[in-house]
């Protein structure tokens, strides 16, 4: 027997047996009304405003509750008309994060942002049931909007939210006042709908709204959410201490004081337990804001394994971000699971900066840079104070092969901190690739006068003297960064490629030797000593160095087309053809590798196939490439060759 939905008018509450369709109202049950059915607009009535009050069934039947209510029906359409529903995740954690996507989008409050049809809302369900995500985005703007409340015959429902004062065309209200407890809980509502988008605003209003009634605890509470989602700790602190300890939100104060003091000390803004007094406070009740403030004083302890079995079952927000917090931050940690957890906490609760700069940064850790420096960009929207999100932004576009716009990101994060070492340094490699040597040198500096003891910055201007043939200077930073981290491979490197580049090979082979037995999964050190090795005329060394090389890294085209050299030494020429012709495969552009190419085919006597590689070489090669000459006289003779047997 199939079920069929019929018209939500005819709906009764299984409760309270009381139809919900009332006389003398607009047409229509108020809880799942669309905004242009809330606004007296039968005109615009389309499939979409179907989208609409099927969304608000699906919402209930997962949250237990209507996406939208109030004290009778004004109060409930003007909550249609100028806010969100509270995110459903927030209610049930255990969803998945797409459905709260599609009812987003059945949310939207202009209706050609939703989905066309009931259709299109099907589709995206019946794909979150087979594990993908939903094809519709989320409307991007997700400030409240307020129509024109006199269109609807809805004036009555603005003493719910304040006084509204609405411009001629129906613009958004320019002010609400909190003049007594109706308009204070109209801003406190305003306060909820724009958390997400602007929680400094969202804490100014709660602000208004406690001038009015400043018993309200619960808003109390939230406003100091919202304070620290902006970066004021101080003040987040200080509104939750207000909160007395015989009220009931006193356990939940306790429990954010203490994790904003937690997550300040895990990124080391504190020492020692200094979070400890307000967890502590917490945990020596009962109920969820005790089992949350123990699982974050074992995280805390790095008592990893007791923070998962704290954390395991526990629902909500703030579970979400201890959660990631661990994945984190354990060294052992899943990093994939804290991305889940970190975009599972930020869908749930305040939209902390710094959880989107801890969400790219496991994002990095995973290869996964475009998304990473979203996760930065987002950081600096909601707050542009913070240094580090401009410095990881500027990494991360770097690393995307943004040089200028790292450069300016990198520029921001020292304006704001003059004395942060690691912008210093990084800006001094982005500066070198923006063909500024001497600036970077400069930068480089700065950074040390700031950190003597920082070994990366003395490593990155040990790379940038060798590169510019200083190679004393480059050996005397090495020789100090070693100093500093015995067995830092980077600088062990380095320091042979100096010894290298300054003629002495032999010299070399120790450190890579060292690097190579300190990183063995890591193929750069293996290429540089089959570089070495090469240099000394041991081609059969050369050639296992190559390799092994391959072996851990297979799309490295250079050691393909270096290994093919130490082949064609040892007259292996049909090896040497298959090597080059893979550097080519994975690279087209590699110069190199076409010319060597061509040599191997000429030593094989295959005058044709070295024509052609000899051909394909002068196609791509600059005019001002200096090997240009040499590539046409071995072109000249091969044509010639072929001439000569009437090929």
């Amino acid at each position: 027997m199939s079920s069929f939905l019929t018209d939500f008018g005819l709906a009764k509450s299984v409760v309270t047996g009381s139809k919900l369709t009332r006389t003398g109202e607009a047409l229509g049950t108020p809880s799942y009304m669309s905004p242009e059915q809330a606004r007296g607009e039968v005109r615009e009535l389309a499939s979409s405003t179907d989208v609409w009050s099927l969304g608000c069934v699906l919402y209930e039947m997962l949250a237990g509750r209507p996406p939208w209510e109030g004290d009778g029906a004004a109060a409930i359409l003007a909550g249609i008309l100028t806010r969100e529903p509270i995110p459903l995740r927030r209610l049930r954690p255990d969803i998945p994060p797409g459905l709260s996507t599609v009812l987003r989008v059945s949310f939207a409050k202009g209706a050609g942002r939703r989905y066309a049809a009931a259709d299109g809302l099907r589709d995206d369900l019946d794909r979150l049931l087979g594990a993908e995500r939903p094809r519709a985005r989320p409307p991007r703007d997700l400030r409240p909007w307020v129509g024109a409340l006199a269109a609807a015959g809805l004036l009555a429902a603005a003493s719910v939210v304040g006084a509204v004062s609405v411009p001629a065309g129906g613009a958004a209200p320019a002010t609400v006042r909190a003049d007594g407890p109706a308009g204070a809980a109209g801003l406190a509502a305003r306060a909820r709908d724009i958390r997400a988008t602007d929680p400094a605003r969202g804490a100014r209003l709660l602000a208004d709204a406690l001038q009015a009634e400043p018993e309200r605890d619960d808003w109390r509470l939230d406003r100091g959410l919202l304070l620290w989602a902006s970066g004021d700790g101080a003040g987040a602190r200080e509104e939750w201490r207000r909160i007395g300890t015989a009220s009931e939100e006193a356990p939940a104060a306790h429990l954010y004081a203490g994790l904003e003091a937690f997550f300040r000390q895990m990124g080391r803004q504190l020492q020692g337990r200094e979070a400890w007094s307000d967890l502590e406070a917490a945990a020596a009740g009962s109920g969820r804001a005790a089992r949350l403030a123990r699982a974050a004083m074992a995280a805390g302890d790095r008592h990893w394994p007791e923070a998962r079995r704290l954390l395991a079952s526990e629902p909500g927000w703030e579970a979400a971000l201890l959660r990631a917090c661990v994945e984190g931050t354990d060294p052992s940690g899943d990093r994939a699971t804290a991305v889940r957890e970190y975009t599972s906490a930020l869908e749930g609760g305040p939209p902390f900066a710094w959880a989107c700069v801890n969400r790219g940064l496991a994002r990095c850790s995973l290869g996964e840079t475009r998304a990473a420096r979203d996760d930065f960009a987002d950081a600096i929207r909601l707050d542009p104070r913070i240094p580090v999100a401009w410095y990881e932004r500027g990494s991360a576009r770097a690393r995307l092969g943004d040089a200028a716009g790292a450069r300016a990101d990198l520029d921001e994060a020292l304006r704001l901190d003059p004395r942060f070492a690691e912008a210093w340094t990084y800006r001094g490699v982005v500066r070198r690739r923006l063909g500024d040597p001497d600036g970077a040198l400069e930068d480089h500096a700065t950074a040390l006068r700031l950190r003597p003891d920082f070994p990366e910055a003395l490593f990155n201007r040990a790379s940038l003297r060798r590169s510019l043939r200083d190679f004393s200077g480059a050996l005397s930073d090495c020789d100090a960064a070693l100093r500093l981290r015995p067995g830092y491979v980077l600088a062990l490197e380095d320091r042979a490629l100096a010894r290298y580049d300054s003629g002495d090979p032999q010299a070399a082979l120790p450190d890579l030797d060292e690097a190579i037995r300190l990183d063995p999964a890591s193929s750069v050190p293996l290429v540089h000593r089959g570089d070495v090795r090469a240099a000394l005329r041991d081609m059969t060394g050369a050639l296992e160095d190559y390799s092994r090389a391959l072996a851990l890294q297979p799309d490295l085209a250079v050691a393909w087309n270096n290994r093919g050299n130490a082949r064609r030494s040892l007259r292996d020429l049909a090896g040497a053809v298959s090597d080059y012709e893979e550097a080519l495969r994975l690279q087209p552009e590699f110069l190199e590798a076409r010319a060597n190419l061509g040599m191997a085919h000429r030593s094989r006597r295959d005058f044709r196939a070295a024509v052609a590689a000899y051909e394909e070489f002068l196609r791509r090669a600059p005019p001002s490439d200096p090997r240009r000459a040499e590539i046409e006289g071995f072109l000249a003779e091969c044509r010639a060759r072929l001439g000569e047997s009437g090929g």
